[in-house]
């Protein structure tokens, strides 16, 4: 469980510092770490149980969309990388979840040339951008469209090690 704190740590530090080779590192480890904790949850709780506790709450289905996701990328054999990653510079948020995407310009001579600002904030890919796959039969594809999708690279990440780490500790539920 530690493990995933000190992960998300350093995918938060590698992203605020812009080392983005460091990122993709640390996001990797920490997807990893969320699928032995996957594994460690059936065993500890058993299969069906476990699928119970993630399919309750906005924070499991987010921990199994992030694990689902993680099995698609090594089914096609990508790294996480090679998603189709968004930036904040490339959509505008509208509100109650709708995006549109947009071009930057900037102003050089008295011209409107298109620009690369530099972002910060990267978008978890949409759905549709994602390798192609059979549809999930846990549904895990639909959470990971409903609760992954174009949010913040960070967002469903602390979502996801906060749920894991109430459900696995020893005083959470059994």
């Amino acid at each position: 469980m530690e493990a995933a704190h000190e992960r998300l740590r350093a995918v938060i530090a590698a992203q605020q510092d812009h080392r983005d080779d460091d990122r993709w590192k640390r996001l990797r480890e920490l997807l990893d770490s969320f699928h032995a904790l996957e594994e460690q949850g059936k065993a500890t709780l058993g299969p069906v149980t476990w699928s119970a506790l993630r399919a309750a709450s906005s924070g499991g289905r987010t921990f199994a969309a992030l694990v689902w996701v993680r099995g698609l990328m090594q089914d096609h054999r990508a790294d996480v990388e090679q998603l189709g990653w968004l930036t904040t510079a490339e959509f505008m948020y509208l509100g109650q979840g709708r995006w549109q995407s947009i071009e930057t310009m900037a102003t050089a001579a008295g011209d409107w040339p298109p620009a690369a600002p530099h972002v910060a904030v990267l978008l978890w890919p949409q759905f549709v951008d994602l390798p192609p796959g059979q549809p999930e039969k846990n549904h895990c594809d639909e959470w990971y469209d409903k609760l992954v999708a174009m949010r913040a690279l960070v967002e469903p990440l602390q979502v996801a090690v906060q749920w894991v780490q109430a459900t696995l500790q020893p005083s959470g539920p059994q």
